[in-house]
């Protein structure tokens, strides 16, 4: 193989503009609005934030473990920057921490800013590492599509580790590259650091591995260096083991329990092995298959960088200027198996989400950017032509994929194919952008401070409501017993916690939409405000689960009318001779007064609000009296099962005038 450009290593004049620009131009997107909005398991991240921090203070360094992914590069970003508020604050460091846990609303833009300053590196790195292999050119330019990847910029500006994996990923492995061209063993260390900070980050970092270890062996079979390749991979091995160790302090004091613990917790909490419900192609599936990241890695790719993927071939049939074909053969065929090996590995999990496979995206950035040499070697030579080109580019991606979208960058969507408006029916979307616009509305609301909503991804919804927090529950009870429902586009689309749920509130107007890009992404509901919830499962096997009533909250007098709604969910098809009877029953358990009836249409998992209602005799004696609910047979004359109601639980009170 024949060496690239040639270059010293050593930054001149031009590289060091070149690497600021590339910096500046990563930074600003992930700092603009950094605090707007929470999303999904931010929460968790801040709280493990917290967690590590207090170990450290209380010396309990064991519990800096804190999830098995492990998080630790990020939170180490934000254990200095609590350390530097509680500087700022005075007082007790752990209640300074919790405080600023506690009102992620106010804090989020904070912790968000350990993985915005992390990442706004990876441009200028990928920049530093590929001008020696592919040219300052592809290299600045791989910089800027990087830095400006609506996908990667939207996960650098949260709390999460996925985009700084992705970064350090290939990073790595472009550290490792420069001992093909006769690099020296250093460099294995720099590649082992790298991939030692990716495995603190989060998974799917492991999958650099076999990487590193396949590039060992090619270098091995270009030059024969046997002893070579073999230091380079111990070096790579005991260095990334030594960052993993030092910089996580449970490595100190319990290496092993730890490493036990993180497996566990990976395929039970983590459920690595398990199916998750997804929605893909229209249909809510636990494994989408093997054609589901292809699919929504196209989702989130750019028109620029499609451009330069299809430019590609062309890019490596002729010479680019300075280049010679094999190396361009090269790169490509290492950057497409690399790409092509992390997609095989993500889709062996049956769990899946586009995010899983994140380290794609910087080398399909790459690869376009190699593939637009072709406009390069078609531009004039001039350097000014060449600087066009790539603000052209680089610009373009800016002005027309990234700006439009700020700062909801996870709702971009590929335009080419339908954009947002058809995600929403294809692959899952929505990861908490919006939910604090649903708050607001509902915070205007006459009485806001005594209204009780219930919302799904509740945790990052309540830190923007001001009043009381419901649980969004699994059986719906407690959204029927709210007086506003918050939906998420998410949830709609998997029909979370159950599809008769969604059906329920999706079959009335709500009474606010929260919209993205003129496509619906949140509703708010007005809700029943179910008064009595029935404890636990209250069923009729293979009919109805009964969710709850509404009676008077004071008492009735005789004479007038007893109004009551029943709420029930069906569990199967009622046969035609079958009604619904209920009854009002005395202390002494005898039915005063009963009503029967059907429910029409009634299909099998929905729910129904049911209304009934009695006269009350004028001289009906003053009581506590009961409902009592079961099914009929108006055939036979003759009651089939009745709900296992609590006692005292339907009470109402009657009294005489």
């Amino acid at each position: 193989m024949t060496r690239t450009e040639p270059h010293t290593g050593s930054f001149e004049r031009k590289q060091v503009l070149i690497s600021a620009v590339l910096f500046a131009i990563s930074l600003v997107p992930r700092l603009v609005g950094l605090g707007s909005f929470l999303t999904v398991d931010e929460i968790k991240w801040i709280e493990g934030a917290a967690q590590f921090t207090l170990a450290l203070q209380s010396g309990d360094l064991a519990r800096t473990y804190w999830h098995f992914h492990p998080g630790i590069t990020i939170t180490w970003g934000e254990v200095l920057l609590l350390w530097l508020g509680w500087l700022q604050n005075g007082g007790d460091l752990a209640g300074n921490a919790l405080a600023q846990v506690a009102d992620p609303a106010r804090t989020i833009g904070q912790f968000r800013l350990s993985g915005a300053l992390l990442t706004s590196f990876f441009a200028p790195g990928v920049y530093w590492l590929g001008r020696r292999l592919w040219g300052d050119w592809v290299a600045a330019l791989a910089g800027g599509l990087i830095a400006l990847n609506p996908f990667l910029l939207a996960h650098s500006r949260i709390v999460n580790g996925d985009a700084g994996t992705a970064g350090l990923m290939l990073m790595s492995s472009l550290a490792f590259a420069w001992m093909w061209y006769g690099s020296g063993l250093h460099l294995a260390a720099l590649s082992g650091a790298l991939g030692g900070l990716a495995f603190l980050t989060k998974l799917p970092s492991p999958l650099v591995l076999p990487v590193i270890g396949l590039m060992a062996v090619f270098g091995w079979w270009r030059d024969r260096r046997t002893t070579f390749w073999l230091k380079a991979l111990l070096i790579w091995g005991l260095t990334a083991l030594l960052v993993f160790v030092i910089l996580w302090p449970a490595m100190w004091v319990e290496p092993v329990g730890t490493l036990q613990q993180m497996w566990r917790d990976m395929f039970e909490v983590g459920e690595v092995g398990e199916g998750h419900s997804t929605f893909y192609r229209g249909q809510v599936v636990d494994d989408p298959g093997w054609g589901f990241y292809p699919y929504a890695v196209a989702f989130r790719l750019t028109p620029v960088v499609l451009i330069g993927l299809i430019l590609v071939p062309l890019a490596m049939r002729r010479d680019g200027r300075g280049y010679r074909p094999a190396d361009l053969r090269l790169w490509v065929l290492m950057l497409v198996g690399y790409i092509l090996f992390i997609y095989v590995f993500g889709s062996l999990s049956p769990k899946k989400l586009d995010r899983y496979v994140m380290a794609v995206f910087p080398a399909l950035d790459v690869l376009a950017a190699i593939g637009f040499l072709q406009l390069r070697d078609m531009a004039p030579q001039k350097p000014v032509a060449r600087l066009a080109l790539w603000v052209l580019i680089v610009g373009l991606l800016a002005v027309a994929f990234v700006i439009p979208n700020h700062p909801y960058y996870l709702t971009y969507y590929n335009p080419l194919l339908g954009g947002i408006e058809r995600a929403v029916r294809e692959v899952p979307v929505g990861w908490g952008e919006g939910l604090e616009q649903a708050a607001a509305w509902l915070n205007t609301q006459p009485g806001a401070q005594d209204l009780g909503a219930a919302a799904w991804y509740s945790d990052i919804f309540f830190p923007y409501f001001v009043g009381e927090h419901l649980s969004f529950s699994s059986n719906g009870k407690s959204q029927l017993a709210a007086d506003y429902v918050v939906f998420y586009v998410n949830q709609v689309q998997r029909q979370k916690p159950y599809s008769a749920l969604v059906t329920y509130f999706q079959d009335q107007a709500p009474a606010h939409t929260v919209r993205v890009k003129g496509v619906p992404w949140a509703w708010v509901y007005r809700a029943p405000g179910m008064r009595i919830a029935m404890p636990g499962d209250v069923s009729i096997e293979g009919r109805a689960e009964l969710l709850g009533v509404d009676l008077p909250t004071s008492s009735v007098m005789a004479g007038q009318v007893l109004p009551a709604r029943l709420y029930l969910r069906s569990l199967g098809p009622m046969p035609d001779n079958e009604a619904w009877r209920v009854s009002l029953i005395s202390a002494d358990g005898q039915a005063v007064l009963s009503d029967a009836g059907r429910i029409h249409p009634w299909t099998p998992d929905a729910i129904y609000d049911h209304n009934i209602s009695f006269s009350l005799p004028g001289d009906m004696p003053s009581g506590a009296y009961s409902l009592e609910i079961s099914l009929w047979d108006e055939a036979a004359g003759r009651e089939v099962a009745q709900f296992p109601i609590p006692p005292g639980l339907t009470q109402v009170e009657v009294v005489q005038p």
